[in-house]
């Protein structure tokens, strides 16, 4: 598999990769405090938009997200 990474010569590593999962829930916290402080949201959309933040950090927690899944399929992989 082509390192996502490779042309910014980050390496892919397992340790990358778990942290890349709490790297996404802080980049979702920090969206969702960036719409509290300048947006106007109505009330249904504040469930809407909190409820796909609450999934988007669930499934970086517990690696979930297709990109880290694939990642981690890729490092399997590569140490067979």
């Amino acid at each position: 598999m082509e390192p996502f990474l490779a042309g910014y010569g980050v390496v892919e590593s397992e340790a990358f990769v778990h942290s890349e999962r709490w790297m996404v829930a802080e980049l979702q916290l920090r969206t969702m405090r960036f719409l509290f402080d300048y947006c106007e949201l109505d009330t249904a959309l504040w469930d809407i938009v909190l409820g796909r933040a609450e999934t988007t950090v669930r499934k970086a927690a517990y690696g979930e997200l297709k990109r880290i899944r694939l990642l981690m399929q890729g490092l399997a992989e590569f140490r067979q």
